[in-house]
């Protein structure tokens, strides 16, 4: 009885002993050299987070997760920064429409147009008539009143001496002529003051995005009205305090639009807000951008950093907010270690430091592992 219950002791050690749990797979070292797979005592074979930290995840939850892993390898990367930026109309394919003077609105022959709507170069948006004091209408009209008497008496001269033509001088007969033709122009102006209306039309073609105008509404000398853009053509506006970072830029793209494409124009040399602005122009099909958007541009430089790329989805951050990866240190173990990475595109990340090229580093799956308790 005691050499069987021998017998059955021995393999079971065995089992345990090499059981994946216990011993981490190939290419669990640190990027000290440090070994990353020792023994690790297991609670059982479900999910699991273990005494040293690590997870333990079966191999029918790795699928179910659909978590994968791929193998840590250096090389040179562009050195990426990352800045703030806000998106704006592009002044060479959009524009602004604004009241030249104080007036009530009256819509155009096709109504007013709303935000959303497309318009066309030229195109009436609205007419705006004029509006002023009690005072400085009566005084216009009182004008108005000298003006027609005037031109009035005008007319009366010009017939007059053209009935005298031959026996006074040509020249009295053109100088009434002349003053006849200033009064009727100085009456139309200040009677299109007092009584007319101005059609304002739109500075480029595109689609409104926004609209500040109601029929009655009375506006004042400068106010915005509309501002028309073309969504396939934008501007963002980047800042930094690095003057010479402009000339270092050589490709850049946004954080939650990886398909638009950034097109550097230039940075400014005056500061605005404590910051120097750098331009780029956006460009693609159907920009799910606003005007006024806040955005995080990635702006690749010239200068090469040494590091590991990984999708960025590889990144998470522990509970003290610390990022980390996820290394695979045996068939079914999983091992946190801190890192620091730096973003290189919407969709990339590079590790800089914290994993050695022997690591198998978990791309998918990622967030789920992290969950683990």
């Amino acid at each position: 009885m005691h050499n069987k219950l021998t017998y059955l002791v021995i393999p079971a050690l065995a089992l345990g002993l090499l059981s994946p749990i216990a011993f981490g797979g190939p290419g669990a070292h640190g990027p000290d050299g440090e070994h990353l797979d020792g023994a690790v005592s297991a609670s059982g074979g479900g999910l699991a987070r273990l005494p040293d930290g690590s997870v333990n995840v079966p191999k029918q939850a790795q699928r179910s997760m659909a978590i994968r892993t791929v193998m840590a390898v250096e090389n040179d990367h562009p050195l990426t920064v990352e800045l703030n930026g806000r998106v704006a109309i592009d002044p060479n394919a959009g524009g602004r429409v604004q009241a030249p003077f104080s007036g009530r609105i009256e819509a155009g022959p096709k109504g007013l147009p709303i935000a959303g709507q497309r318009v066309e170069k030229g195109q009436i948006l609205l007419r705006i008539k004029p509006v002023s004091s009690a005072i400085d209408r009566a005084n216009q009209e009182a004008q108005l009143a000298d003006l027609r008497a005037n031109r009035t008496l005008a007319e009366q001269r010009v017939i007059r001496l053209e009935s005298l033509e031959g026996s006074v001088p040509q020249k009295d007969i053109d100088a009434s002529r002349a003053e006849l033709s200033s009064l009727k122009g100085r009456e139309r102006a200040v009677s299109a003051s007092v009584v007319g209306s101005e059609a304002i039309t739109a500075s480029a073609s595109g689609i409104v995005a926004t609209a500040n105008v109601l029929s009655g509404q009375i506006v004042e000398a400068r106010d915005v009205l509309y501002e028309i853009i073309d969504p396939n053509r934008m501007i963002v506006e980047a800042s930094s305090t690095d003057v010479a970072l402009a000339s270092r830029i050589n490709q850049a793209s946004l954080v939650s639009h990886p398909l638009i494409d950034l097109i550097l124009l230039g940075g400014g040399r005056s500061l605005r807000d404590g910051a120097l602005p750098i331009s780029f122009q956006a460009q693609g099909k159907d920009m799910s951008l606003a005007i006024g958007q806040p955005v995080t541009v990635i702006a690749k430089l010239t200068e090469k950093v040494k590091g590991i790329a990984l999708p960025a989805e590889a990144l998470v951050r522990n509970p003290e907010n610390q990022p980390i990866v996820w290394i695979k240190a045996g068939a079914e173990r999983f091992i946190a270690q801190k890192v620091e990475a730096r973003a290189l595109n919407a969709n990339t990340i590079v590790v800089v430091k914290g994993l050695a090229p022997e690591n198998r580093v978990v791309v998918s799956g990622t967030a789920l592992i992290n969950q683990i308790r």
